[in-house]
């Protein structure tokens, strides 16, 4: 699949309320599809005080995103690689934020953060390339996902050869440990259920879904969420930043079809 691009959107997952104070809130209805047009996350004018940015909030930069259905219901599919903390906070909390990048600097800067994570290998403890076995845990990470070094994130592992497909890394992430609440994300509340989804603040447009399926196909999951809110910062379309190449592009020109 490296031959293909694919959308880089990045996902948040939600948090007990009584975990946040920030102030900012969107009230939407558990049945019904809301959109929220020309508008950006409010800033916080409060500090979460009793959130661990490492510990509570998490997310990942997913590459796997699409449409499943538009009507009767909206509903968005992805995947994502086990062992995963988002994965852990969806079944937990079952709400999420998708976040739709627009093709800017930031945003590609943004996306490297959501992707990093911690590799494990097969005994469940953190991988390193002069592991005996090292190799062939690249063989049977057959998702050629973006892996990470002490330098940041890298294509493929060290002295490796890999069948890299183009997909994200995202195991044991903790993005959010360098952003500042307030000025990169800001928390969107839903007091009927009692938890508050992380939003970035300069996403084009964010999805608010609740989660309503999940299988395990090996070591992977699929899932399917609702969207029950959807949220545009920009009347435009830029189509989003793509992952293509080991590398972030943007939406060239029409190709004529005459």
């Amino acid at each position: 699949m490296s031959r293909l691009a694919s959308p880089a959107m990045v996902l948040t997952s939600a948090v007990p309320m009584s975990k946040t104070t920030a102030s900012s809130s969107t009230t939407t209805n558990n049945n019904s599809i809301t959109e929220t047009g020309s508008t950006s996350p409010a800033p916080s004018n409060q500090s979460s005080h009793h959130i661990d940015p490492k510990q509570d909030l998490h997310g990942m930069t997913l590459s796997s995103v699409c449409s499943l259905s538009v009507y009767p219901t909206p509903y968005l599919e992805f995947n994502l690689h086990l062992p995963s903390y988002t994965s852990t906070a969806l079944h937990n909390h079952k709400y999420l934020a998708i976040h739709l990048m627009p093709p800017t600097h930031q945003s590609a800067k943004t996306c490297r953060v959501f992707a990093k994570g911690v590799k494990l290998n097969k005994r469940g403890t953190k991988w390193t390339s002069s592991e005996p076995d090292a190799k062939a845990v690249v063989a049977n990470d057959s998702d050629g996902d973006i892996k990470n070094d002490k330098n940041g994130i890298v294509d493929s592992c060290e002295n490796y050869d890999d069948d890299d497909d183009g997909e994200f890394f995202h195991e044991m992430t903790t993005p959010f440990t360098d952003l500042v609440e307030g000025r990169d994300y800001t928390f969107i509340k839903r007091e009927q259920d009692g938890i508050a989804i992380p939003v970035l603040t300069h996403a084009e447009v964010i999805f608010t879904c609740k989660a309503t399926h999940n299988f395990t196909i090996d070591d992977h999951e699929i899932w399917v969420a609702q969207v029950i809110d959807i949220i545009n910062s920009s009347t435009g379309k830029t189509g989003g930043i793509l992952y293509f190449n080991k590398g972030f592009h943007k939406v060239g020109e029409s190709i004529s079809e005459e």
